[in-house]
């Protein structure tokens, strides 16, 4: 009778077990799986913020398992579900000109080459809207850190865009940096010191153009962009400035376009980073390999809270050409969806790295159809040599101390206070190859080859 019994309650034990598993799987919201705290329900369901899925409150198989701060089991800890945010391609196109010209020496005569052939793209950089900076990186030696702060009538609309990658050795410093200084606090999480310290290098100047930008357009909104470095400065800046209501008495929050970053932080920070930024959309262009590094730590799915990991909302382009905007894309609804960028980084696949490392590079740097880094470049027909004198003319004019808002002078961009025209100071001497890299001694190249051998595995494990 007892063995009956017992097999009597495993049965039905299995029964309910498996029919609360299908109820939560059912719940599309968080506000639909979970209950409120004066509810004396049990508590069956919870709401991973990381997949975006309702799931068994018993249930470890999903990137939130065994974490208090990610895996949500109360109404009250629920995300905004009302706010109707939508992407917009036209406007991502525009971010990524935008993203475009911050990587040029000379981005008001970009965006005036621009405006040239869009009569819709009104965008511009006003006096003392371009910030840089000397950068002093981790391992390998760069010469600056800018970014443009611009503005468009015909869409109300003010935008600080930030500078990305500039060449190979800067990302594998990001790498190495990443590998070797552990994370800085940030808001509830935290994010890797490498971009921490990029986004301080330049926030002070940017802070200062955003709030006399915003006294002159009040009702303009803000929005901030970047590709690969870039755009992980812009997401650290869009998440400290909305913490703190900045341009609150602007049209709305801060909005946010990113091309091809890496992970920024880990998985606490991404969960805060969706709450105060829910305007966000990160962009990611097929087998493109810079929005998987630095790698997740055992792995995205069964990684604790300080896995490194991305923050929403991922907009992938499975396409070999981005040339048209409105081509197919896909909104992913987890943070690491699996049907989306990352399917690109599983080994045993011909879409691995192993397997096809150009079009991981190659997607890297082309986004709608345009080579972001040197876009401006190419429209005004500015050849190496010379885009290497206009970058040695305006480093040796900066401060490695504190960032500074040019103006321009006689078709050059100076900082404030900067008098002495003829200046005898000599900027570092830079390599042939213009990869922006200097003082690289043998050690520094073996290095390196290391750090690329880690990295060829790193991606293709992620």
């Amino acid at each position: 009778m007892a063995d009956r019994l017992l097999v009597f309650t495993y049965i039905l034990s299995a029964i309910v077990f498996e029919a609360a598993w299908g109820a939560c799987d059912d719940k599309s919201t968080c506000s639909q799986c979970v209950k409120s705290a004066a509810e004396s329900l049990p508590d069956i369901c919870r709401w991973c913020s990381l997949s975006k899925q309702c799931h068994a409150s018993s249930n470890t198989d999903n990137p939130c398992a065994g974490s208090e701060k990610l895996d949500i089991s109360l109404l009250e800890h629920c995300p905004a579900e009302d706010l109707n945010l939508s992407y917009n391609y036209t406007a991502a196109y525009q971010h990524v000109l935008l993203s475009a010209a911050a990587y040029s020496e000379t981005p008001d005569q970009c965006l005036a080459k621009i405006r040239e052939g869009n009569p819709l793209f009104d965008f511009e950089v006003l006096d003392d809207n371009f910030i840089a900076r000397r950068c002093d990186d981790f391992y390998f030696d760069y010469k600056m850190c800018t970014a443009v702060v611009a503005v468009s009538n015909l869409n109300r609309e003010i935008v600080l865009s930030y500078r990305g990658t500039a060449h190979n050795l800067q990302l594998l410093d990001q790498v190495l940096a990443a590998l070797l200084i552990p994370k800085m606090k940030m808001g509830k999480g935290s994010i890797h010191a490498y971009f921490l310290n990029a986004f301080e290098a330049l926030i002070p100047c940017a802070r200062e153009r955003l709030e006399m930008m915003i006294q002159m357009y009040p009702d303009y909104t803000l929005t901030i962009s970047g590709h690969s470095l870039g755009g992980a400065m812009a997401s650290i800046s869009a998440f400290n400035l909305s913490r703190e209501n900045f341009g609150a008495s602007s049209n709305s929050g801060i909005r946010l376009f990113t091309y091809g970053h890496p992970r920024v932080g880990d998985k606490v920070f991404s969960v805060e980073h969706d709450k105060v930024v829910p305007d966000s959309w990160r962009i990611v262009h097929r087998k493109d390999i810079v929005p998987h590094v630095p790698h997740c730590l055992p792995s995205c799915d069964s990684g604790g809270d300080s896995t490194n990991y991305h923050h929403g909302t991922e907009v992938f382009y499975d396409v070999e050409n981005m040339t048209n905007p409105s081509a197919r894309y896909k909104i992913c609804q987890a943070n690491h969806d699996i049907t989306c960028s990352r399917k690109y980084t599983q080994f045993f696949s011909w879409d691995s790295p192993v397997f096809d490392p150009v079009a991981r590079y190659s997607d890297h740097l082309r986004y709608f159809g345009i080579s972001v880094g040197s876009h401006c470049n190419n429209l005004l027909g500015i050849g190496s040599r010379r885009k290497r004198s206009i970058t040695e003319s305006l480093y040796s004019k900066l401060r490695s101390d504190k960032c500074s808002a040019l103006h321009s002078m006689d078709g050059e961009w100076v900082p404030e206070g900067y008098e002495n025209r003829n200046s005898t100071s000599v900027p570092p001497a830079v390599n042939d190859d213009d990869n922006g890299a200097v003082n690289t001694t043998g050690l520094s190249r073996l290095l390196t080859v290391v750090i690329i051998r880690f990295c060829f595995w790193s991606f293709t494990h992620t």
